[in-house]
């Protein structure tokens, strides 16, 4: 039964098979990995290793569960290792190019890797982390949701092939940022992206259904307003469908308002919304800096009422 798990999880993810089915720390972490439980994964790996030794499975599978909790330096490091021990492994080599790239990305980029966010006590509870391939197959199984695809209208991806070619194409834009959304525990649940327009941005979010209504939508737009700050964006745009009211309520949390900037009919009738964040004056002028956005974005917006500064 170990082995056929075991085998189960080689085929399916990130995981490599260990060959000492006696190590119950190894195989209760390729479990743990299986349920997206990366914290309890990395710990249990490290456990294995404690108690069993180097093995060049064992390290993979704890660097690739650092990975999936955004933490670079030890899955690289664990990477390193898998890879010294066991050279022939192409996956090994694989994944590590994976994380290089996008490290190398961000530094071309002048990006910051990973932001966090922490509670009260100062732990750590939320993360956005520039989306690179190491995060593809649990991008696949999140939009593969029904309701994902409802609330956000995105096109079925038939393969994790075309999940992959996407992630590239994200990289490839000059005026367009990707990050995926990163919990403590369990690692990517949704996505949150920045279009950039001159002084202006669109972004874009959503966060997967077993994760709704728990604040990290907020979380991570409050992530993503620190990062668009940084990069001197003065305003801050998106939209939402008239029946999504998760996003809408997230929107109004962060205090964005709505404009009177529309598309679709009323059946799928997007509302776009606006936040100042990097201007002096709270009602200062935004029409200017929209406008720019829609022509350089090639948006067919209609207008509803004339109002020329934020309430």
């Amino acid at each position: 039964m170990v082995i056929k798990i075991l085998n189960y999880i080689d085929s399916t993810g990130g995981s490599d098979q260990n060959v000492n089915c006696e190590d119950s720390f190894f195989e209760s972490g390729i479990l743990a990995s299986k349920n997206h439980s990366w914290k309890q994964a990395a710990f249990l790996f490290e456990k294995s290793l404690t108690h069993y030794g180097a093995h060049h499975a064992t390290l993979y599978n704890c660097g690739f569960a650092y990975c999936q909790l955004a933490m670079y330096d030890k899955g690289l490091t664990y990477f390193d290792r898998a890879t010294e021990m066991n050279p022939q492994k192409e996956k090994y080599r694989k994944k590590r190019e994976e994380l290089l790239k996008t490290l190398d990305y961000c530094k071309s980029q002048g990006l910051k890797v990973t932001c966090f966010h922490h509670d009260k006590q100062g732990n750590r509870s939320l993360a956005i982390t520039i989306l690179g391939n190491l995060f593809s197959r649990t991008l696949f199984a999140l939009q593969q949701d029904d309701e994902i695809r409802r609330l956000t209208r995105l096109q079925p991806v038939l393969s994790l092939s075309e999940t992959r070619q996407w992630i590239g194409e994200q990289q490839l834009k000059e005026n367009k940022i990707t990050w995926a959304v990163i919990h403590p525990e369990n690692g990517m649940i949704g996505v949150v992206a920045l279009e950039i327009y001159g002084a202006g941005a669109l972004f874009y979010y959503w966060i997967g259904t077993k994760y709704q209504n728990r604040g990290y939508g907020t979380q991570a737009l409050w992530l993503l307003l620190e990062c668009a700050a940084e990069m001197g964006i003065a305003f801050l745009f998106s939209s939402a469908y008239v029946g999504n009211g998760r996003s809408i309520h997230v929107m109004k949390k962060a205090a964005f308002t709505a404009i009177p900037y529309t598309y679709g009919d009323d059946e799928g009738c997007l509302q776009y919304y606006c936040k100042a964040i990097a201007c002096d004056d709270a009602d200062c002028e935004y029409v200017a800096v929209f406008q720019e956005l829609v022509n350089r974005a090639g948006l067919k917006l209609r207008k509803t009422m004339e109002v020329t500064a934020l309430c």
